[in-house]
């Protein structure tokens, strides 16, 4: 039984389906169409990063455009922020919060335009572990001189299963063998993407990554969260490891990504990041604490 997709073909053996070799370049070239980055996302943060630039004219980019102005001040006035009264214009969220958390409020805006369309579960699971992710770098467990982007934490746990969604979108027959694999075999949602497709999300969701011009240290935690030995950089293992632990939080919180997915977290991210198991139950009623604030930011991004 073979299935043919340009350059690939899938062939049965027993209760397997084998991928041909294939590279992440084939199926960008032939099969997925990676989302830009919004031209106004990309204007922010080079006014951001520009010392002459004022407050003004990072207000005047935002509110340039109004689909990401709107969605900003909801996330801004969201349970996440708690803050102590609304917020009704771009620019008192800058005065009030500075421009380095609105820059990843408006990058957090414009994830949430891709996330769109997605299965209500998965986009679930990738709000919850951007709060995991926060509570992780915030916690007595870590060490912030280990995480250089604390402020990013939640940007992080976002972006980590970015690459399942885009499979979604443009490879659905694909992901449905996924999960006919992963509820008959003991695999992994990664392991039986590598099995069907040739390529993992981690991998695909770094290439995005990629694409965006996003930090080397974001790009390696995405395509090395499941497997450290995938980072390029030795550096970027401990935040690859706290990608991987926040996204085990959720499974352990009723996060799931998938409902047939098997949970599953290498040796080396316990030892990487230093925290026991015996921590985990502290973060689950963390995550239940915060379940106003998933459900919330999960309605924004669907």
């Amino acid at each position: 039984m073979h299935y043919t997709l340009g350059k690939e073909a899938w062939v049965k053996q027993g209760e397997h389906i084998m991928s041909a070799t294939i590279s992440i370049e084939d199926i960008l070239d032939e099969v997925i169409t990676l989302p830009s980055l919004p031209d106004t996302v990309i204007q922010i943060t080079n006014l951001i990063n520009d010392p002459d630039a004022s407050m003004n004219d990072i207000g005047k980019a935002i509110s340039g455009d109004p689909s990401i102005a709107l969605k900003s001040l909801r996330v801004v006035n969201s349970a996440y922020f708690a803050l102590p009264t609304k917020v009704t214009s771009v620019e008192h969220a800058i005065s009030l919060l500075g421009m380095k958390v609105i820059k990843n409020i408006v990058f957090t805006a414009s994830v949430f335009d891709t996330l769109q369309g997605g299965e209500e579960m998965l986009i679930k699971h990738n709000v919850a572990c951007g709060v995991a992710m926060k509570l992780l770098v915030d916690s007595e467990y870590v060490d912030s001189s280990g995480f250089k982007h604390p402020d990013e934490a939640f940007i992080y746990g976002l972006l980590h299963d970015v690459g399942k969604l885009i499979f979604g979108e443009f490879m659905a027959d694909k992901m449905a063998k996924v999960v006919d694999l992963c509820s008959t075999n003991p695999l992994t949602w990664y392991q039986a993407e590598k099995e069907i497709i040739g390529i993992d999300h981690a991998e695909l969701g770094a290439k995005l990554a990629q694409q965006w011009q996003l930090s080397p240290e974001l790009i390696d935690a995405i395509r090395g969260h499941h497997d450290l030995k995938k980072c390029e950089n030795p550096d970027h293992r401990f935040t690859a490891a706290l990608m991987g632990l926040a996204d085990f939080i959720c499974y352990q919180s009723g996060y799931p990504a998938h409902t047939n997915a098997t949970p599953a977290l290498d040796e080396d991210i316990w030892s990487e990041t230093g925290i026991s198991p015996d921590a985990i139950e502290g973060f689950v009623t963390a995550m239940h604490d915060s379940k106003d604030s998933i459900n919330e930011l999960a309605n924004m991004a669907s």
